[in-house]
C-alpha cells in the first residue's frame, strides 16, 4: 500500500464535488462512481442530499471514448398501449 485507506468522509466528499456541480451532476451514477473510485450504490445514496437532487432527465454517457446526452425521462414507466377499436 502507498497511503492510507480513504475514509468514508474522503469518499462522500469526492462524490459531493461531482454531484454538487451542474455539469457533472448530469452524469450517471455508475459513471461518478467510476471516476470518483466507489460503488454506484454509493453514488445513488449520496445523490438525494446533493443541489442537483432533483429527477435528473439528461445523463451524460461514455461509451467508446464518446460522451453523449442519454435522454432517461420515459425509463421506468410502464407503456400503455393505445386502445384498438
Amino acid at each position: 500500500m502507498h497511503g492510507k485507506r480513504r475514509t468514508n468522509a474522503d469518499k462522500h466528499k469526492a462524490v459531493m464535488t461531482m454531484l454538487n456541480d451542474e455539469e457533472w451532476s448530469k452524469w450517471s451514477d455508475r459513471e461518478i462512481a467510476e471516476k470518483c473510485c466507489v460503488g454506484n450504490r454509493f453514488v445513488s445514496n449520496v445523490r438525494p442530499t446533493s443541489v442537483y437532487r432533483t429527477q435528473i432527465t439528461e445523463r451524460k454517457v461514455e461509451r467508446n471514448g464518446t460522451v453523449y446526452t442519454m435522454n432517461t425521462a420515459k425509463i421506468g414507466k410502464h407503456y400503455q398501449a393505445p386502445d384498438v377499436i
